[in-house]
Parts: structure tokens; C-alpha cells; sequence
């Protein structure tokens, strides 16, 4: 409406005040139509604020939760690493694997060593 009748200043007051509901794409097209691009400019500004701290929060929560599944993924490591029953029933007593719960057998080869 406001831009039919060469509002133009109560178009960019628009798309200030109702930021919230109104979609980018849209405003951009309208005021490239109307030839009112410098009208649109505050709210296109706006618009790259908020997307940019948006990507900003996706970014850090990202990287929080890579470093909460690396850390866990350490831990789980580092306990491995630190019970000596995995020297005798190896890794697969820890992963639920069948043979984990059958002790380490050595057989004597007569060609000369151990199996």
C-alpha cells in the first residue's frame, strides 16, 4: 500500500516496526520494485544482523557439543586404557563383544611357540 502511494518513508517505518513478520526476500523485492532500495536499507541491515548472530550461536553450540562428545570419547578411552583386564580379555569386555567374558587362552605349539 504505502509504496502504491509514493510512501515511502512509511514503508521503511514499516518494515522497522514489523520486523519480526516480515520476510527478507520479500522486503528486498518490494523495494527493488518501487525503486526504494535506500528505504530498505535499515531493515535489510537489521536482517544481516540477526542472521549473523544466529550463525554465530549455531557456531559456538556446535563446538561446545564437539567438545562434550570428544571429551566423553576420552574419558571412555582413558578408562580402557586404565583397567589392566583389557591386557587379559581385550577390548571387547568394554564393547559387549561375546569372546570379553572368556579369559585369555595360550596354547602351547609344537612347532615352537605359543598360539
Amino acid at each position: 500500500y504505502f509504496l502504491s502511494e509514493k510512501l515511502r518513508e512509511a514503508f521503511s517505518a514499516t518494515l522497522f516496526t514489523c520486523f519480526e513478520y516480515l520476510r527478507p526476500d520479500i522486503a528486498l523485492e518490494l523495494s527493488w520494485l518501487y525503486e526504494v532500495m535506500d528505504f530498505a536499507m535499515p531493515f535489510m541491515i537489521q536482517t544481516m544482523k540477526e542472521v549473523g548472530q544466529r550463525v554465530i550461536g549455531l557456531e559456538e553450540e556446535s563446538e561446545d557439543r564437539r567438545a562434550a562428545e570428544e571429551k566423553e570419547r576420552q574419558e571412555i578411552e582413558d578408562e580402557i586404557n586404565d583397567d589392566p583386564s583389557v591386557l587379559l580379555f581385550g577390548i571387547q569386555h568394554h564393547t559387549g563383544g561375546q569372546q570379553g567374558d572368556q579369559p585369555l587362552a595360550l596354547t602351547y605349539n609344537q612347532g615352537g611357540g605359543a598360539n
